[in-house]
Formats: C-alpha cells, structure tokens, sequence
C-alpha cells in the first residue's frame, strides 16, 4: 500500500510539475485522481499507468457498475472534493480512474485538448455549470461517455 500510495502522490507532483496541470487551476476531481490513479501500483516492476487496467481500482469500479451505485456522471465530473463518506470517496476515486483510463485509451486527442483547455483558464473556482460545459464540449453527451465508459470497462478483465 505505501508503494501505491507514494507512486500516486508522486503522479499528482509530476502532473503539476511537467504542466499537464497548471498551479492555481481548478480541476475537477475525476481529472486530478484520474491521473494520479492511473499510476498507483503494487508492482512497478511491472507495466502501469494510463494505457494498463488498475487492480487496485477495477474491481470496485465493476461492482459498482454491476450494482448499479456507482455515481452518476453528472455528479462526478462537476466534483471537485472528494466525499466526506468513505465509500462514496471510494466509489469516487474507482470511477476517476475509470472514466480516465477509458478517456486516454479511446479518445485521447479530446483528452489532450481538454487538459489544455482548463491549462488556459484563469485562476480560481469554477462553477458545477461550467465544469459541466467543459467536460461537454470537449467528449460529448455525459450520459453517453457514461454509457461508454460502463460498457468499457464490462468487456475488461
């Protein structure tokens, strides 16, 4: 767990670090915890990061799907904290890693466009609503990048 746990912090320092994120920006939390879990590893001898499946992560993002309690996409890409609640800051950071490892293997030039997009935003706080227009503008429809994303990951082992 300390591996993981310090290769994800060390993920959100690089993020910040080599200007995939800009200091002072707002992010919404699917995207920060997105990234950061994508590298989280108990094995980094062995291949991670974006383009590989998290086994820390997958297998509460499945259940969640199958159970049909996993947040509602509406929600989670205008979330900018993670919640207080202990499963639901679970089912938070599954689905961040989830909706970012779908987005980076299946639409990344919108993914790339998009990080660049809120690296050129002022400083400061966005609203849910412009967090939403964000997000629309540059992947589509939520509810069908949600669709995607559940049907994604259904087919993963």
């Amino acid at each position: 767990a300390n591996i993981a746990n310090t290769i994800h912090e060390a993920a959100h320092m690089l993020a910040f670090n080599s200007g995939i994120q800009v200091r002072n920006r707002m992010y919404p939390l699917w995207f920060s915890e997105g990234l950061a879990t994508c590298f989280e590893t108990f094995t980094p001898a062995a291949p991670f990061g974006p383009s590989e499946p998290n086994p820390l992560r997958q297998p509460t993002l499945k259940k969640l799907f199958r159970g049909k309690k996993h947040i509602r996409i509406d929600e989670l890409i205008t979330m900018t904290q993670p919640p207080e609640d202990k499963d639901q800051r679970s089912a938070a950071y599954a689905q961040s890693w989830g909706l970012f490892h779908y987005l980076f293997n299946t639409q990344r030039k919108a993914l790339i466009h998009y990080t660049q997009t809120l690296a050129t935003l002022p400083p400061g706080r966005r609203s849910t609503d412009q967090l939403h227009h964000e997000f629309t503008a540059a992947f589509g429809d939520p509810a069908q990048v949600e669709r995607a994303v559940i049907s994604y990951h259904a087919k993963r082992k």
